[in-house]
């Protein structure tokens, strides 16, 4: 029986130019269907980058983002949420 697919978040790094800091590592939380065993997203679908400069932050954020099922459509009124 094939796995069914589900909603997948995972933390992205980016990096951005901020004057007087130069160059910095930003995290945000991308999610898209399904996983591959390597634990990655397989279809990509909302992203949202730069949430934070502190990953254990987003980390925290994308796991209780996948242990509760959350769903992508609420995923901007989420993180507004969890910001404190």
């Amino acid at each position: 029986m094939p796995e069914q697919s589900r909603v997948m978040y995972q933390m992205i790094e980016t990096h951005e130019y901020v004057e007087d800091s130069g160059m910095i590592a930003a995290y945000g939380v991308s999610c898209g269907a399904g996983a591959t065993d390597a634990g990655r997203v397989r279809a990509k679908g909302h992203t949202i980058p730069n949430i934070s400069t502190r990953s254990s932050f987003v980390e925290e954020l994308v796991n209780r983002l996948n242990n509760h099922g959350a769903a992508p459509v609420h995923l901007r009124d989420l993180i507004e949420d969890y910001l404190p």
